[in-house]
């Protein structure tokens, strides 16, 4: 019997008490299971049956006690007009071994799956079809046919065990694999309507998780596997694009071959400490053989925000709110609207656009005075971000020499609205040339350019959100009748957006992104004997950051014809340049030997050198009082107010290993 006093928990929890109490276990589809249903159970010494129906309760489940074992499944939804078989069997592989967790279902309609005995059970129409389907077995479908008792033999998918993975310095066969590895072919991401790599493997490897810091375009990819692994938050895995450490944002993923992720302690033995959070191996499309291919993709498509926060646009109700809480703060209210004020905002409540006789601004005391409902939001953010991409690939050859040549452009309007939005282009040029130069040795050249851009207007990177929600309130508006900037006013003592929006809206605040990354990797194959094979190559990296950061006051206006400078800690008229160099230098050297004897025995052997040198250099000045809102050159600047500086970990490392 169980005893329980649960209120208000998750089918999850719920099922985790029952489990824990009667030391029992449960199987179940999650797919015929609402594990976040919320339940309420208050049991004392009641039979086992009893608690799960008022933990079910609702869901249309059934379920079958059997010694310590509990088998979830969805009740049977057929027509009534059939006749109804009671069917029982046994799943077995091929070694006579029951499976267990096999999904059993009468096709087209809902099923159960098999206990851990391999044992089974369900209702179904004499003349249907049941579908038996396990992970790395082959799907089997079978006839009723007035059965009652219908065993099955799953076979494994030899297809999948035959895949081929890349493993460290080398590649298996998926049923040689002992180590923990994800694997996904190219074929499965190259028709995604994504922006980068990273985007294209969201959901593809289980327990690779995939994030990005903010929505805007270029946003770096942020790489975790099986969760948090260090307090400090670099926990980010070791990535190897064609054996040479880079970014999965430099690579387009119509590129790409396959992706291996080593997820286990295995990987360190071969990279090492770099190893210590997992690999992402990605491989490239190879040279094939063949008539000269010609191939091109276009792509035009927007994206939208998947929620939208329902925002206060009524000016008369964001007044009576702010100042009612700061009532409650500190005693005293934060606009500064008399009664009279306050009845004209409440005239105004319900005019969704402006209404001629109740204008938004008027002047009052000589200065402008705002009675507004206005959207800050869809002023400041665009909805709809248009995205155009363009591939084309070249490929062709023979046995002797082959290559696979392909180029991509990409372009994306960024979040923000007006005639300075941001913006993001980015392309990639990959070669790869392979040449048989005699029967047993090979030549193999890949070559690769990845440029990205990114203008924003606004503070340092664009990323000006944080401040667009300061002071925005519907009572203000962001432009006078007359054109000019509201900046200060006599409503609030803060400013609207803290400025940042007459910094979009002028366009004379921006950062300038620059990135270019060129990689080339030379390599040699030489086959010295049956099953042993020697690898050297030697690859490239130099990487380039050109980034112009320049920041300018902006004018605004009060009084009607009078026009005022806006300069705060944001608002300065400042140029700020960095430039960011990265040489990196590669160097591997591997002998493997493979080799199956009687058939079944496999052996492989690895004796493997890598070097690698790498080199930075940062530096960065800024200077005050450019004399020009158009010309971004130092030498229109102060030379009183000048600054330099570099990074402190600039400088060069090198390390070599040697495993075997």
């Amino acid at each position: 019997n169980i005893s329980l006093n649960l209120t208000d928990v998750t089918v999850r929890e719920a099922i985790e008490a029952v489990k824990k109490q009667a030391k029992i276990s449960f199987f179940f589809n999650v797919n015929d299971v609402n594990l976040n249903q919320r339940v309420s159970v208050n049991a004392k010494e009641e039979p086992l049956e009893k608690v799960l129906n008022s933990i079910l309760k609702g869901q249309n489940l059934n379920f079958e006690i059997k010694d310590n074992h509990i088998v979830i499944s969805k009740q049977q939804s057929v027509n009534q007009s059939d006749q109804k078989t009671s069917i029982i069997g046994k799943v077995r592989d091929n070694a006579g071994e029951p499976l267990i967790g096999v999904n059993i279902v009468v096709k087209g309609m809902n099923g159960t799956i098999s206990d851990i005995d391999g044992n089974y059970s369900i209702n179904a129409p004499s003349n249907s079809t049941l579908v038996f389907s396990y992970i790395g077995y082959e799907t089997q479908e079978v006839k009723i046919r007035n059965k009652k008792n219908i065993n099955v033999v799953m076979c494994e998918n030899q297809k999948m065990l035959d895949e081929v993975v890349v493993v460290g310095y080398g590649t298996q066969k998926k049923a040689n694999l002992t180590g923990a590895i994800g694997y996904v072919s190219g074929e499965k991401l190259e028709d995604r309507p994504v922006a980068n790599l990273g985007q294209a493997l969201q959901g593809a490897i289980p327990n690779m998780n995939i994030s990005f810091g903010s929505g805007k375009p270029g946003e770096a990819t942020q790489l975790n596997i099986r969760g948090a692994g260090s307090i400090n938050g670099n926990d980010s895995p070791l990535v190897l694009i064609d054996g040479v450490e880079g970014s999965l944002d430099n690579i387009n993923p119509r590129d790409v071959e396959s992706i291996s992720v080593l997820k286990d302690a295995s990987s360190a033995a071969i990279y090492g400490a770099r190893a210590a959070f997992g690999v992402v191996l990605v491989t490239t499309k190879s040279a094939v053989n063949g008539k000269i291919k010609v191939t091109y993709n276009g792509r035009y498509s927007f994206s939208r925000q998947t929620t939208n926060s329902n925002f206060l646009t009524t000016g008369y109700d964001a007044a009576v709110m702010v100042d009612e809480f700061m009532r409650s703060y500190n005693g005293s209210k934060h606009t500064f609207y008399s009664s009279e004020d306050m009845e004209e905002l409440k005239a105004r409540r319900y005019d969704t656009t402006e209404n001629p006789d109740r204008p938004w601004v008027v002047e009052k005391n000589g200065r402008y005075m705002y009675y507004a409902n206005f959207d800050w939001y869809n002023y400041l953010i665009d909805s709809t971000r248009p995205t155009w991409e363009h591939n084309l690939s070249l490929s062709g050859g023979n046995e002797k020499l082959n290559y696979n040549v392909s180029g991509n452009y990409y372009t994306q309007k960024g979040i923000y609205r007006g005639d300075h939005p941001d913006r993001y282009k980015s392309g990639n040029i990959r070669s790869r040339i392979k040449s048989q130069v005699t029967p047993w040795m090979e030549f193999n050249l890949t070559t690769s350019l990845n440029a990205r851009n990114y203008y924003a207007p606004g503070m340092s990177m664009g990323d000006n959100l944080p401040d667009c929600t300061f002071d925005a309130f519907p009572f203000l508006v962001p432009v006078n009748p007359d054109g000019t900037n509201v900046f200060s006013s006599q409503v609030i003592m803060g400013q609207p957006t803290g400025g940042v929006h007459t910094m979009i809206r002028e366009g004379g605040s921006f950062t300038n992104d620059k990135q270019k990354t060129f990689l080339t990797t030379a390599g040699l194959v030489f086959k010295l004997y049956k099953g042993l094979t020697l690898n050297a190559n030697y690859s490239f990296r130099y990487y380039t950051l050109d980034q112009v950061q320049r920041s300018n006051t902006s004018t605004f206006s009060q009084t009607p014809g009078k026009i005022e400078i806006s300069e705060n800690a944001l608002m300065k008229n400042k140029l700020r340049q960095t430039s960011d160099i990265e040489c990196l230098h590669v160097a591997d050297a591997f002998l493997s030997y493979e080799n199956v004897f009687f058939k079944h025995h496999n052996i492989r052997a690895l004796l493997g050198l890598n070097y690698e040198s790498f080199y930075r250099k940062r530096l960065y000045a800024f200077k005050l009082n450019i004399q020009s809102d158009i010309l971004n050159d130092f030498n229109l600047g102060d030379n009183t107010n000048v600054g330099l500086g570099g990074e402190k970990n600039a400088g060069q490392s090198e390390y070599a290993s040697l495993d075997a």
